[in-house]
């Protein structure tokens, strides 16, 4: 055990305890989604409204987790506030990412254009509001 706080206590140690901690986020995170599936499929209140209201709640406690600890713990408030502020720009800003790989690589199931409603209006004020924070920062 005392090798271990050792390890952890040294640049590559924290290395090391990241990428552990993200594979297991990564392995939760495909389990998360088989279940959810699988309640959706179970209790017949459809895949579309699991994903929206139990998975995007779920998955948005880490980030939540992430910055209220990063403000709670940070040496000054203006560093606890840019680690939170990097960390809600960056998952968002990397679920558009997913998002544009997902329509690159995907062009047969992905297909914006046959949508019912394309959500054209979210996605204009959300790249405003990205716009107005980036340019402010």
């Amino acid at each position: 055990m005392q090798f271990l706080e050792q390890l952890i206590g040294t640049q590559s140690g924290l290395v090391i305890a990241f990428i552990a901690t993200a594979a297991l986020v990564v392995v939760a995170g495909i389990k998360l989604s088989m279940y959810g599936d699988a309640l959706g499929d179970r209790t017949g209140l459809g895949n579309g409204l699991v994903g929206l209201i139990f998975l995007a709640g779920v998955t948005s406690l880490p980030e939540l987790v992430v910055s209220l600890t990063s403000v709670l713990n940070a040496t000054t408030l203006a560093d606890g506030a840019d680690l939170a502020t990097g960390n809600m720009l960056g998952s968002n800003v990397f679920n558009l990412l997913i998002l544009a790989f997902m329509a690159l690589f995907f062009t047969s199931k992905f297909k914006p254009q046959d949508m019912k409603n394309p959500h054209n209006d979210s996605a204009i004020y959300g790249l405003i509001m990205l716009g107005i924070f980036s340019a402010s920062y």
